[in-house]
């Protein structure tokens, strides 16, 4: 239909032709939309693998560790850095779940971030994205997955545990939450969290622990984490209703680094 023709048709039908070209239209981008969320889908799909009986209980061994590497096809440890981790524990103690996001340094040319989440019911590795860019540099505020990963495992330390349910007790409905957001794990800013009120922490690689103040220099490398808290409102927890108070920050802990125990 040519403009001259459209502008010689009566109202009501002009009306009706562009109500039928807009609703195709929308149709039109409503498929494409859906065709591009299954591209996507399909995508994450086919760069994520289910890692075969690991768990947030176990995700954390050595043998876990170990599977990782071989997903992301790297044989040099080295060359994994930890970008930031969140890790969260029951109040009793049990690790109930794990995100962990990865840089994989291929080569000088390449590199791959990864995404680990672990669930009490399953783990799953994915890669995220390939970068063709040198991500070298990023050795110099990140630490090396080889002993990163052992030490986040000290979270689960019978001493630590003690410490914050002493300290601060989660209930056994409530949970710790240990985050590394700190953007440089390798030389973490935590003096900052201590001026706020936070307690230090120092959690040595066979499990003891220790506290510490602003101005404190490590005596070797660690897995740095703001633990907060979400304890059980006893008040307001009758029965089997269970309620729980806002996170609260509590604790800069840190696990140092080392191979496992």
């Amino acid at each position: 239909m040519t403009f001259a023709q459209f502008k010689r048709m009566k109202p009501k039908y002009k009306r009706r032709l562009i109500l039928v070209t807009l609703i195709a239209l929308a149709l039109c981008i409503g498929v494409l939309f859906g065709i591009s969320k299954g591209i996507e889908a399909l995508r994450v799909r086919l760069n994520t693998t289910t890692l075969d009986k690991i768990t947030a209980a176990n995700v954390l061994d050595k043998a876990s560790m170990n599977k990782i590497l071989e997903v992301m096809k790297q044989d040099d440890s080295a060359n994994v850095l930890v970008v930031d981790s969140v890790l969260t524990m029951s109040g009793e103690g049990r690790v109930t779940g794990l995100t962990m996001n990865l840089t994989n340094l291929v080569s000088q040319g390449s590199a791959e971030e990864w995404r680990l989440t672990a669930t009490e019911k399953k783990a799953k590795l994915r890669k995220v994205k390939t970068r063709y860019e040198n991500l070298n540099a990023q050795r110099l505020r990140l630490m090396e997955f080889k002993t990163y990963y052992p030490a986040l495992s000290r979270a689960a330390s019978p001493q630590l545990l003690t410490l914050l349910t002493d300290r601060a007790p989660a209930g056994a409905n409530g949970s710790y939450t240990f985050t590394d957001h700190f953007g440089n794990n390798l030389s973490p800013e935590y003096d900052s969290y201590l001026a706020r009120g936070l307690e230090g922490v120092w959690v040595s690689r066979i499990g003891g622990v220790s506290g510490f103040a602003e101005g404190y220099a490590r005596p070797n490398d660690c897995a740095p984490a703001v633990v907060s808290v979400e304890a059980v409102d006893t008040a307001r927890s009758k029965n089997k209703k269970v309620v729980l108070l806002p996170p609260e920050d509590r604790f800069v802990v840190l696990l140092e680094a080392g191979p496992y125990a």
